[in-house]
């Protein structure tokens, strides 16, 4: 697992918040701070929030 010393603000836009906040929770060693509707947000090493997912469907276009 990577354990990132910091991590600067950022809001990324996935069609699967569920399946987003596994990886970066398993993989990059992320916390859940907080849920709100499609949002998710998380921390790392007891930060305030410095990721936050929002969901945009799994109809939405892709990049490109």
């Amino acid at each position: 697992m990577v354990k990132p010393l910091q991590l600067g603000h950022a809001n990324i836009r996935v069609r699967d918040v569920e399946r987003a906040t596994k990886f970066d929770t398993a993989v990059l060693g992320l916390e859940v701070t907080h849920r709100r509707e499609n949002q998710v947000f998380l921390n790392a090493r007891g930060h305030s929030h410095k990721l936050a997912i929002r969901g945009i469907g799994a109809e939405a276009r892709g990049v490109g």
